[in-house]
């Protein structure tokens, strides 16, 4: 997060956060085992109650409210000191993919306003083929705990599928060989406002 003037970010200023995905099991292991220790458990537990701010089953925008229930929550004091370490937390999870801070100036009060934009964990498979959090990873915990983690997360083919040579064939049927679509009348409303 980019902070010039901790002014600008004090328990006083507004925010909301948005998010456009749930947590599987997979995902809150992700968070655990393999982001918790590149980024520290604070900043896990920042972006988990910014998580919560929308209920689970749902996604979208949150109310609008002030700094200060992030403080309070957080246990972080609303002076200088507080406000650093809070932009500091935001800061790790924004450089590790978790997180976009966006500032919005609201010219009717002459102030801003925050919105915290989650994003989902990498897949164990997205995340250990990107190098630089994998190398990152590996700085915090070691190589050899990077490669034990990495196992922990993926289960083994049947044996007997590796022991022989055998031919994959994908039988699955499409969409379109099971399923007719009204494509005589296409709503072009309708189409807009899914996306």
């Amino acid at each position: 997060m980019r902070m010039s003037n901790l002014h600008h970010f004090t328990e006083h200023h507004r925010y909301c956060v948005s998010r456009e995905f749930g947590l599987s099991h997979v995902d809150s292991r992700m968070l655990g085992s393999v982001y918790q220790p590149m980024v520290g458990a604070f900043a896990i537990s920042l972006y988990r109650l910014l998580f919560e701010h929308i209920p689970a089953e749902a996604i979208g925008y949150s109310a609008v409210e002030q700094q200060r229930r992030l403080f309070m929550t957080l246990g972080v004091e609303p002076n200088e000191k507080g406000r650093k370490y809070l932009v500091d937390q935001a800061s790790r999870l924004e450089a590790v993919g978790l997180l976009a801070t966006c500032r919005i100036y609201m010219p009717e009060n002459d102030d801003y306003m925050y919105e915290y934009e989650l994003m989902p964990p990498l897949s164990p498979a997205d995340f250990f083929a990107t190098q630089h959090l994998t190398l990152l990873l590996r700085d915090k915990i070691g190589k050899f705990a990077v490669l034990s983690l990495r196992e922990q997360f993926w289960n083994r083919e049947p044996e007997e599928w590796s022991r022989r040579s055998i031919g994959k064939e994908n039988i699955s049927l499409p969409l379109y060989d099971i399923f007719q679509l009204n494509t005589h009348v296409i709503e072009i409303y309708f189409l807009k406002n899914i996306h």
